[in-house]
């Protein structure tokens, strides 16, 4: 009697166990599966050569002054180079847990431990506000999908070095090819040389801008800007009526260059100035020679008219409400 309530026993307790299981494991597998899909890295790990790597910062002028993000850092070996040689403060991103512990281990070799941090988390949800240089050696469809966080978020005159990809329609303003190394996993194999590209993040100043000059209506300006990148083009009306305006971003640097027909005569004016939100200000110079004038300029954007300087987009045509600045 015993014997038959014990195997019924036995049979319960199986039972029990089994329905724990088909509960608990399901679970743990979708778990499973969402970690990995979280820590899956989206480039596979290749270092970059020390060579293109010194010549990558060379290219980006890193100095003591500025704070350099890599993306995808690997073994830290970017962040760490610009922390020994320039005492750059160096911040790195990386997917890979083992990865992350590798650049701390290299860091700590390195004695730079108190220039350098590496953060385990995904770089598309990184904030690179803070950062004045970035480094990237990712793939080409990455590049292009952190091409508007890269231009909302750096401030102007900020750099971005890449190794081998470029970022689309957005042309690098610094092109060359690095100096030959050996792929450190195929040492037998011929020299290779990469393309590196650096990009300086423009200002934007697209949008309707105005400023005045005198003190009478007739000396009220405007200016249209539409700019696509690093390039722009304006259209300038003044009392001459209605000209072409060439426009030169350098980071946060701006220079509109306009020649006017007065008379029989083509007067040049060139506003130089540093572009802060909606405020350009700096100084404008009338004439050339003996005769140039220099004076103060500000000029302030209308509200609604700036436009994302990675998307083809026209200025509104329609009249404008005048704003003094």
């Amino acid at each position: 009697m015993r014997t038959m309530e014990e195997q019924g026993m036995k049979r319960t307790t199986l039972l029990f166990i089994l329905l724990l299981l088909a509960i608990a494991l399901p679970a743990y597998f979708r778990t499973q599966k969402k970690h990995s899909e979280i820590i899956k890295p989206d480039v596979h790990y290749v270092p970059t050569p020390q060579n293109v790597v010194d010549e990558m910062l060379a290219m980006a002028r890193v100095g003591s002054d500025d704070i350099l993000y890599d993306l995808g850092c690997g073994d830290g070996r970017i962040v760490i180079t610009a922390a020994k040689k320039w005492g750059t403060r160096g911040i790195g991103i990386e997917i890979d847990p083992k990865l992350i512990r590798l650049s701390k281990g290299n860091a700590a070799k390195a004695k730079v431990e108190d220039r350098v941090t590496f953060y385990e988390q995904d770089l598309f949800e990184t904030d690179f506000s803070e950062a004045t240089v970035v480094a990237l050696y990712l793939l080409p469809e990455l590049n292009l999908r952190l091409r508007r966080k890269f231009l909302t978020e750096l401030r102007p005159g900020s750099r971005i070095v890449s190794h081998s990809w470029d970022m689309g329609e957005w042309e690098a303003d610094d092109v060359r090819l690095s100096s030959p190394y050996w792929l450190e996993w195929f040492p037998g194999e011929s020299p290779k040389r990469s393309p590196l590209f650096m990009w300086v993040i423009p200002a934007n100043v697209s949008g309707i801008w105005q400023w005045q000059e005198g003190n009478g209506s007739q000396d009220r300006k405007e200016l249209r800007i539409t700019q696509r990148f690093q390039k722009a083009e304006g259209v300038f009306s003044g009392p001459a009526g209605k000209n072409l305006a060439a426009v030169e971003i350098a980071g946060e640097s701006v220079q509109i260059t306009i020649d006017e027909v007065i008379g029989e005569k083509i007067q040049r004016t060139i506003y130089q100035g540093r572009a802060e939100g909606d405020v350009i200000e700096g100084m404008v110079t009338f004439g050339h020679g003996p005769k140039k004038e220099n004076r103060p300029w500000r000029a302030v954007r209308l509200p609604g008219t700036m436009t994302a300087v990675d998307k083809e987009k026209k200025l509104p045509e329609k009249e404008e409400k005048k704003v003094t600045p």
